[in-house]
């Protein structure tokens, strides 16, 4: 095979989704980039996730966004027939992705004892807040409740010292990678291993305290967290703000040349890391009258020609028309049916090239053929059709 040729890693595996939100989406939706049969079991109501900020009849921002490549079935699972047909598709999975609170898909007889049992070789993801053990196990868990309780707000604290949230389901995002990358060791370990399936877990709080591993060493070690080095973070500019990353002394008298403040290099308050630091209160105000005499472009070319690290603050505006964005294909635009707009669907690193996702779908769009291709029999797909398991405008 040539090496230029995309590999589609998962192709031919199937994958039953039990989750809402993003976390688990978001893990299922990775499956889908690399090649995999996603099908996406719904509520009658849907994904709470189509609701998620301004929706577009049953989609969302980011619905789209975390469910592209899937199918959805739409079925009452409190329907004993409607269950035993999901119980038949789950005997042909070769993963099952859940994000229910522990205990919820043994109710169902939908957990990983029960479900290996008849498909032993399953690999089995459950994603959860704060995992299946400890007094917070059926605590309610959601991404904002975790940017508190795993530190993520205490470290990205204001210039007053008052904690932040991150807007963005940061957390969330984070989660459904970390299991996708599960995911991806348990096929590799079943494939050494001669089929052995396995259950997998991956919970919001280790996910974070994942994500922050350095952060929370740090603050150990150190006795709180502080900058490792200065100047470092947002400058504002005579008409904007620019990122700057100026760790090495040659760069700092660099900086301070080209903003007419040699001096600050030729006193030596500032010669090293270190002294820059613990000096940063006195520093930082002074390079920030600097940085307000300039303009954002004219700073960015006198950045670029001292080889100093930056980067303008970019909205998502004008980060899709930055022609870096478009050399490295970053994002596809695409007319999303149901939504009635062009949309910048932004590429996954690594997933293969050619290898673009159908739509996002809409609540059971998919049933009757979805269904129908992991072995239940059309006459039983009638029967909770007219059952009410399905509802009837479910795609069928």
């Amino acid at each position: 095979m040539d090496s230029a040729t995309p590999i589609h890693a998962l192709q031919g595996l199937k994958v039953l989704e039990f989750s809402m939100g993003v976390a688990g989406p978001h893990a299922a939706f990775l499956c889908a980039q690399h090649g995999a049969d996603v099908v996406k079991v719904e509520p009658h109501h849907g994904d709470w996730c189509r609701t998620l900020g301004q929706p577009r009849g049953d989609l969302s921002a980011f619905f789209i966004a975390y469910n592209r490549g899937k199918r959805s079935i739409a079925i009452d699972m409190k329907d004993p027939e409607a269950l035993e047909a999901v119980k038949a598709m789950a005997r042909r999975a070769d993963i099952i992705i859940e994000a229910y609170r522990p205990g919820v898909m043994a109710r169902f007889g939908l957990d990983y004892a029960t479900v290996s049992a008849g498909n032993p070789g399953v690999i089995y993801l459950s994603v959860n807040g704060f995992g299946s053990t400890g007094p917070l196990v059926d605590a309610p868990a959601t991404d904002t409740v975790l940017q508190g309780f795993a530190g993520i707000m205490y470290s990205n604290r204001d210039a007053q010292g008052e904690p932040q949230r991150i807007d963005h389901v940061l957390i969330d995002v984070i989660t459904g990678l970390y299991g996708f990358q599960t995911l991806l060791t348990a096929l590799l370990n079943k494939k050494q291993a001669g089929g052995a399936g396995r259950h997998l877990e991956c919970s919001l709080l280790k996910s974070a305290m994942a994500f922050q591993a350095g952060k929370i060493l740090e603050d150990v070690l150190e006795g709180g967290t502080r900058p490792v080095y200065v100047p470092v973070g947002i400058f504002a500019t005579e008409d904007g703000r620019v990122s700057i990353s100026v760790r090495d002394d040659d760069h700092f008298a660099a900086l301070c040349r080209l903003l007419g403040r040699a001096d600050l290099v030729d006193g030596g308050e500032y010669a090293t890391a270190a002294m820059r630091v613990e000096r940063a209160g006195v520093l930082l105000p002074q390079l920030r009258a600097e940085f307000a005499k300039h303009s954002t472009r004219r700073l960015c070319a006198l950045l670029s020609d001292a080889g100093i690290l930056h980067a303008p603050v970019n909205s998502y505006a004008d980060l899709l028309a930055h022609e870096q964005t478009q050399a490295v294909d970053a994002v596809r635009w695409h007319q999303h049916h149901g939504v009635g707009e062009v949309l910048p669907l932004a590429a996954t690193p690594g997933s293969p090239g050619d290898l673009f996702l159908s739509d996002a779908p809409h609540i059971g769009e998919h049933t009757r053929e979805a269904m129908m291709d992991w072995g239940v029999p059309a006459a039983n797909v009638d029967v909770l059709l007219a059952s009410g398991a399905i509802p009837s405008s479910a795609g069928h």
